[in-house]
């Protein structure tokens, strides 16, 4: 028994590492990216957590108010992180930024959600440091389609920038923004696969009109052992090349270990681990530290 066990983990880590190498192969063959020039403000949209047995839990349209089991009015995740960045290869910038995100859903399927970088240190190659507050980023999003035997689970979101930066400092546009997106994800056992795409459509500034930065990502979140405390991330993502942006990409990997007891209603955990740019104009690498908070908001008040 414990030999067919111990084959089976065998045969979970070593697909698990085929497929990371496998689409890494593909995401350097094929430049594209998620948000390292513009899209979402913290390192990764911190959602709550669907466990795939839900639909065989709970009937159509039902949830769970007592546990954090399903996604009902309150269901909430906040997240608190922090990225310290070095200079790109080819010049560039060294970045402090330390962000926050909170969604929460109003409805079984719909939520709200802001992203904000709330402390922001930009130290250019010549010149003095500059920091300041970062812009603001509020979305409506929906669950199109809920996982379910068989099927992935399809979820949109549009977002508007709020200039909350200071463009004098150089810190931001000063210009409104829009952000639509698109992801889609599917678990397979002890992992969670998801692809995000979507454009960023960025207010020209001291002109008329948009410009669009097409991006997409895609990480595997893989839970270590039965009890689910410790998450590896794996994540590659970045923008495609456009008349007024270069082609960059970077690769996000962090473990996440769950602070919280098995069962809690409020389920804490933290993350830490690395940014890599894998393309010469995204900062070489860069340490990347997350609070994450979870639950339903009926449990709190």
């Amino acid at each position: 028994m414990k030999r067919h066990k111990a084959i089976r983990r065998l045969v979970h880590i070593v697909s698990f590492a085929v497929f990371t190498i496998a689409f890494s192969a593909m995401a350097v063959a094929q430049p594209g990216g998620s948000a390292s020039s513009g899209g979402r403000v913290t390192p990764d949209r911190s959602t709550p957590e669907r466990p795939a047995q839900t639909p065989a839990l709970l009937g159509a349209g039902e949830c769970d108010p007592a546990t954090v089991i399903g996604t009902c009015p309150g269901t909430y995740s906040f997240g608190y992180g922090f990225t310290a960045n070095d200079r790109p290869r080819h010049g560039g910038p060294q970045t402090l930024k330390a962000g926050l995100s909170f969604l929460v859903y109003f409805t079984r399927r719909t939520f709200f959600e802001i992203d904000q970088d709330n402390v922001v240190s930009i130290k250019p190659a010549i010149g003095n440091r500059v920091t300041g507050v970062g812009d603001t980023t509020l979305y409506v999003g929906a669950d199109a389609l809920l996982e379910g035997k068989g099927r992935p689970g399809i979820s949109v979101l549009y977002g508007i920038k709020l200039p909350s930066a200071s463009s004098t400092k150089g810190i931001g546009s000063g210009e409104v923004d829009h952000v639509l997106i698109a992801a889609i994800g599917k678990t397979f056992g002890r992992t969670y696969l998801e692809f995000d795409g979507g454009d960023y459509i960025a207010g020209r500034s001291n002109a008329t009109g948009f410009d669009h930065l097409p991006f997409a990502s895609a990480f595997v979140n893989h839970k270590l052992g039965n009890s689910g405390k410790y998450k590896l991330h794996f994540e590659i993502g970045g923008d495609f090349a456009t008349s007024v942006s270069n082609a960059d990409m970077y690769s996000l990997n962090y473990l996440e270990t769950r602070l919280s007891g098995k069962d809690a209603r409020t389920v804490v955990a933290f993350r830490a681990g690395a940014k890599f740019g894998l393309t010469p104009n995204v900062s070489r690498a860069g340490l990347y530290l997350s609070l994450k908070v979870g639950g339903n908001l009926t449990n709190i008040f």
